[in-house]
């Protein structure tokens, strides 16, 4: 049930109107209503209301409020609640607990996340699966991987079985690491637990191997997954394509998005964007232009970045003109191009010696609100160096001092 302000004063009608007398499960069900449409000011409205009827809040009632503060990343009220909670001897249950701990983990607070796990112990709370697999995922998030498999076999030694979830956090933080052998031994003590690998498992193998260049290893990971009863799904295809294509394999990343296709699946932003890239690097740039047309043909609207992507390799394969008349028509279309964008176009100005249009983008850029960076100066500098036209650097370099982005 979807419950606005306004409908607030139409639910009190009708409960007065026919005399039904609310209750706290009725309020909870409001109040939770409001947090899930991240209505919070009107869910307190709703609580004080409860409260100047003499109905007191619950567990859930504070619950609720606590989560909704969270999810707002409002921490400071989310603990005033859980304070105001014991100051009226409504204990905190495995629900509160896990939402907190959660909250503190996602803002990197785990001296605060760990003090909560002992509170729950001395109140006699069991942590779950839930509880430990936050802190791993915290502790795995910080690269803190000896404290993330410490907890987990602290879990076991309680008896709590890691699921799937438990798994794949850990794979998937060695293999951000780059630490894919250990991430395959997580793997084999995960199938000894019979604990059966899902698709983010090998998505994560795949991220790792292509991190450390094992490209056959991610291959192969790929191709044994249906094997196994896994269907690989469009994050698997474009794990697969963007790793090929970063290794200038662009004709095997082309090859599976025709695969993609062929087994009905839609790829999305990130597959075309992917290609869009490789194919940019790999200097085939008419291939890119059809498949931004293709991919606007398909319905799927490319974003600043996908634009950008194209706008380089135009300007790196010596395209320069044609970068500008493509620049301009995302300027027309009132396209919100970022910094990124307009180094790209203001590094091929410079390459190309047009320093005066390069200065004109610098000073439309600033119009338009989007503030050139020290890759701006440092670009336009470098230029100016190359082509001795040293006075004219000195005098961009003082700018650049004067605005800050200089550090001493």
């Amino acid at each position: 049930m979807v419950v606005h302000k306004q409908e607030k004063t139409r639910l009190s009608q009708i409960l007065e109107g026919h005399s039904v007398k609310p209750d706290v499960v009725m309020y909870n069900t409001i109040i939770n209503s409001l947090c899930k449409n991240k209505l919070l000011g009107d869910a307190c409205d709703v609580y004080s209301e409860m409260i100047v009827k003499g109905i007191s809040p619950d567990v859930v009632t504070y619950t609720t409020l606590i989560h909704g503060f969270c999810i707002m990343g409002n921490l400071k009220e989310a603990f005033s609640l859980l304070n105001e909670m014991k100051l009226k001897n409504i204990n905190p249950n495995l629900c509160t607990f896990n939402i907190l701990i959660d909250a503190l983990g996602k803002e990197g607070k785990m001296k605060e996340a760990f003090s909560l796990l002992n509170e729950m112990k001395l109140k006699n709370i069991n942590p779950d699966v839930y509880t430990f697999n936050i802190l791993i995922d915290a502790l795995g998030k910080e690269g803190k991987m000896k404290e993330a498999s410490s907890l987990m076999n602290e879990m076991i030694l309680k008896n709590i079985n890691p699921d799937v979830c438990t798994f794949n956090i850990l794979i998937d933080a060695l293999g951000k690491k780059g630490r894919v052998k250990e991430a395959k031994i997580v793997l084999a003590v995960m199938m000894k637990a019979c604990v059966e690998p899902d698709v983010v498992t090998y998505n994560s193998l795949i991220d790792g191997y292509f991190l450390v260049n094992e490209v056959k290893h991610a291959k192969y990971v790929f191709y044994s997954m249906a094997q196994r009863g896994v269907t690989p799904n469009v994050q698997c295809y474009n794990n697969m394509i963007n790793g090929l294509c970063k290794k200038k394999m662009v004709d095997e990343a082309m090859s599976l998005f025709e695969e993609m296709k062929h087994k009905n699946m839609i790829p999305d932003i990130v597959t075309y964007t992917s290609l869009i890239d490789g194919l940019c690097k790999n200097h085939h740039l008419e291939r890119a232009i059809a498949l931004l047309k293709e991919m606007k043909e398909h319905g799927i609207q490319p974003d600043v970045y996908s634009y950008t992507i194209l706008l380089d390799g135009l300007c790196k394969g010596g395209r320069l003109e044609n970068a500008k008349e493509f620049f301009q028509h995302l300027l027309v279309k009132g396209c919100h191009l970022n910094v990124w964008t307009y180094n790209v176009m203001i590094n091929g100005l410079c390459k190309a010696g047009l320093f005066g249009e390069a200065m004109d983008l610098k000073s439309k850029m600033e119009g338009k609100g989007c503030m050139p960076n020290a890759i701006t100066f440092r670009t336009i500098i470098c230029a100016l160096s190359e082509k001795d036209e040293n006075d004219k650097g000195e005098k961009i370099l003082r700018e650049m001092i004067a605005r800050g982005l200089l550090k001493e």
